[in-house]
């Protein structure tokens, strides 16, 4: 028996599948039951290799490539004892040879999926949308010594990340990001040769959504920082900005357990916060970071928008995430982590940040629901107040 995991497209086509690939109105694949939820989650249900065979050799011969049966055949022997190899052809006419491990891989045979642009013409920052069970290959050229970020922002649903790189002939995927519904996914790749790879969107729902997906090179740096929604914390998260932020910067440095960001996050309000104001001084929070959890130097620089964004390279450079104050979010003022950045200047540039209050949508309004972990603001719409800053944290 073949497991059927969670989702990656291996069939290059350029329309939805059809016949006996497809789940009909009974949820069967090729004559086998399957719950079709499972398509969609965790990798617990099991199909006959038999009918997998069946739909893999009706789906080469009659939608992506013209070649015999036989041939087809021949790659997929050994169906049940490793990976399955074969070859498919992409529509823009490059040759994929595909290797993927049952115990590791998983395979969506619902899905349909095609190539987006030239081998070479992708431009930085370009964005996709993706919609229900879709999956989209986009080939990207990488160069010697650079660093590329793809990123996957749902406004629903789950999308996820695969890079597949030519090993000894042979596409295999050699990167994931798999985090779960409603959360970014962001990939770093850090090209060690100059080549052609190829990055797999795959789109997980059972509903219609879209995802906003881009990359560029260079100019750009995320930190891997734990996020803490501070509407999760009982009775003081409305309050708690500040406190579910220095939470997370605490749980980076290993101050605290990711699991206790709740009660680390009450510690900080009680030492330094009320329900009626938030955060009653800046300077109190310096002096409780610094005498509570040992933080060697802290203190919040609101110097010119130009010198600060200057200041957020430098410190994300050197591995250190910051918490940003501003009141150009709200009339009461909010706190943020700023855990990287995009882009060199001031006038372009953007800010990836842990929000504890959920998505910032415009002044003054926020989605709540929504974990806003990594995710991109403009640097400018949040820095345009004179008290607007940062707090620098010193390990």
């Amino acid at each position: 028996m073949f497991a059927i995991k969670k989702s990656i497209a291996i069939i290059a086509i350029t329309a939805p599948l059809s016949g006996a690939c497809a789940l009909d109105a009974d949820g069967d694949i090729g004559g086998v039951e399957v719950d079709a939820d499972s398509m969609f989650g965790p990798c617990d249900e099991e199909i006959d290799s038999e009918a997998l065979e069946a739909c893999l050799l009706e789906l080469s011969e009659e939608e992506v490539a013209e070649r015999p049966a036989d041939a087809v055949a021949d790659e997929l022997a050994g169906l049940d004892d490793g990976p399955i190899e074969f070859t498919v052809e992409l529509k823009d006419g490059e040759v994929l040879d595909v290797s993927l491990d049952p115990e590791e891989d998983c395979i969506e045979l619902e899905n349909f999926t095609e190539v987006v642009g030239e081998r070479s013409a992708i431009n930085s920052g370009q964005s996709l949308y993706l919609s229900k069970g879709q999956t989209k290959f986009v080939p990207l050229t990488v160069e010697a010594g650079k660093s590329y970020f793809v990123t996957t922002t749902p406004s629903s649903g789950d999308p996820d990340i695969y890079v597949y790189r030519k090993i000894n002939g042979q596409w295999k995927v050699t990167a994931k990001s798999l985090r779960s519904a409603m959360k970014v996914d962001r990939l770093k790749i850090n090209a060690s040769s100059s080549e052609l790879i190829y990055v797999a969107y795959v789109a997980y729902t059972t509903s219609g959504f879209g995802a906003s997906i881009s990359w560029e090179s260079g100019g750009a740096l995320d930190l891997d920082i734990p996020y803490l929604n501070q509407n999760d914390i009982p009775g003081i998260g409305f309050a708690a900005c500040s406190s579910a932020s220095s939470a997370m910067v605490l749980a980076t440095y290993g101050e605290s357990r990711v699991d206790d960001m709740i009660d680390t996050a009450k510690t900080v309000f009680a030492a330094t916060a009320d329900t009626q104001v938030g955060l009653k001084g800046r300077w109190l929070l310096e002096q409780h970071l610094e005498g509570a959890w040992d933080m060697s130097d802290v203190f919040f620089d609101d110097s010119n928008w130009p010198q600060l964004y200057a200041l957020i390279k430098s410190e994300i450079r050197a591995g250190r995430p910051m918490i940003l104050g501003s009141k150009s979010m709200s009339a009461a003022g909010h706190y943020i982590v700023v855990r990287g950045f995009r882009g060199e200047n001031y006038g372009d540039a953007k800010v990836i940040v842990n929000d504890p209050n959920g998505r910032w949508n415009s002044y003054n309004s926020w989605s709540t629901n929504i974990d806003a972990e990594g995710f991109e603001y403009d640097y400018t719409d949040i820095t345009s107040k004179y008290s607007d800053g940062v707090f620098v944290i010193k390990p």
